[in-house]
Formats: structure tokens, C-alpha cells, sequence
């Protein structure tokens, strides 16, 4: 035999034998599995998704609600200019609520002390 015949043989022994090895590694690492606590933990998330879900659903269920209350409401008032101008009077002041666009007024405690007293 030719020595490049040889090294050639040697080199494709040698790929087997690491191929071998890692497939043997990987097949053991697969039985040692547990793959019922992997399921299980799999269940845990897609419950928790499924009620997280459904607080969502129920919360735009709501707001749904809410939102076509008040369209019945408007068409209600539509008829009354005195009313609907109450009813968006009323939206108005419950919006700045919320934005937290309302005028703040208050005591001024002057308890200065310094050289530039503004009080």
C-alpha cells in the first residue's frame, strides 16, 4: 500500500470514531431526559397564557360594554341639545381627570429665612 492510501484510511477511521462517539453521547443525552417534567412544564406556561388571556378578554369585554353604554347614552341625549352639551361637559372634565389636567391651588407657607425672601 501507498502511504497517501494509508494516511487517507487512518483519517477516515479516526472521522468514524468521533462521529461514533458524539452519536453515543447524543443518544444517551436523550434517554436521561426527563420528558414528562419538560410536558408538564409546557403545561404550566399554557396555563398561565390561558389565564392571562382571559383577564384580557374580560377586561376589553368590559370596556366594550362601557363603550356602547355610552354610544346609547349619546343617541339618547342627541335629541336634547341641553343634554348632549352636559353629557360632553361631563366626558370632558372626566378626561382631564384622568390625564391629570386639573387646576391645583394651595396655601403658600413662607417660612423663609434666606436674603432673597419672595414671601
Amino acid at each position: 500500500m501507498k502511504k497517501g492510501t494509508i494516511t487517507i484510511t487512518i483519517t477516515i477511521g479516526l472521522m468514524f470514531f468521533v462521529l461514533s462517539t458524539l452519536i453515543f453521547i447524543q443518544f444517551k443525552t436523550i434517554s436521561s431526559t426527563d420528558i414528562i417534567a419538560l410536558e408538564n412544564m409546557r403545561d404550566d406556561q399554557l396555563n398561565e397564557e390561558i389565564i392571562t388571556l382571559k383577564a384580557k378578554y374580560e377586561e376589553t369585554a368590559s370596556k366594550i360594554i362601557e363603550t356602547e353604554n355610552k354610544i346609547n347614552e349619546y343617541k339618547e341625549t342627541m335629541n336634547s341639545d341641553k343634554k348632549a352639551l352636559e353629557l360632553l361637559k361631563n366626558e370632558v372634565k372626566e378626561t382631564e381627570d384622568l390625564i391629570g389636567k386639573t387646576d391645583v391651588s394651595g396655601e403658600r407657607n413662607c417660612n423663609c429665612s434666606g436674603r432673597y425672601k419672595k414671601c
